[in-house]
């Protein structure tokens, strides 16, 4: 339902905003060894966060990526219409290019119902609320979290 592309965004901004919290950048390396994501695809996915406002980086020495105030009040949802565009907010799940409330597919309701559900909690899920989780120990992000 949704592309690995967000998921690695997903994982990415929570581990770059818990370190935030310490004050610390994130390299691109450091990330990616971090989270298990191949380097190259997560520098573009990082790229286009970056690109579009959703977190900050510096070049050079020093630098890396960083999480502030605005990045911890985003959503998910603003993270998943940056990977994965309007296609997903409107793809048949059938791939039927003519699919619509007037004409649709077998699937439709079903299928929509399935996706507002994902999308209205993606929409209340603060970038915040996924790091308070980790921090209290309710879920787990990757090895050292």
């Amino acid at each position: 339902m949704v592309s690995k592309a967000f998921a690695y965004a997903l994982r990415a901004i929570t581990y770059v905003a818990l370190h935030a919290r310490e004050g610390d950048r994130v390299t691109l390396v450091e990330l990616s060894e971090n989270i298990d994501v191949p380097h190259h695809f997560l520098g573009k996915i990082m790229q286009d966060m970056v690109r579009n406002g959703l977190i900050n980086s510096l070049k050079g020495p020093g630098g890396g990526f960083w999480a502030d105030d605005h990045t911890l009040n985003l959503t998910a949802f603003d993270f998943l219409k940056v990977t994965d565009g309007k296609l997903v907010l409107s793809h048949c799940l059938m791939g039927k290019k003519n699919c619509s409330n007037e004409k649709p597919c077998p699937m439709h309701d079903d299928y929509a119902a399935c996706r507002d559900t994902l999308f209205n909690s993606l929409k209340r899920t603060k970038i915040s609320d996924l790091i308070g989780k980790v921090e209290q120990g309710k879920v787990f992000l990757g090895e050292g979290h």
